[in-house]
């Protein structure tokens, strides 16, 4: 068996530690980063169908794989 070389165990360990981050991070939805939600009802005219579907459309681009 070879002997690990210097720096893998270290290399291990942040990608452990960066995993169980990317496990912890919730989407915050596009009105929570932007803006509130009262910009995008402004944006939309008032329609809250379409400040809901811009959250929708947008939340599988962020999930994280």
């Amino acid at each position: 068996m070879r002997p690990t070389p210097p720096g893998t165990t270290d290399l291990c360990m942040y990608l452990h530690i960066l995993k169980c981050i990317r496990d912890e991070l919730h989407f915050r939805r596009v009105k929570n980063t932007t803006g509130t939600q009262a910009n995008f009802l402004q944006l939309f005219e008032e329609d809250h169908w379409k400040a809901e579907q811009l959250d929708k459309m947008c939340l599988p681009r962020y999930i994280f794989h």
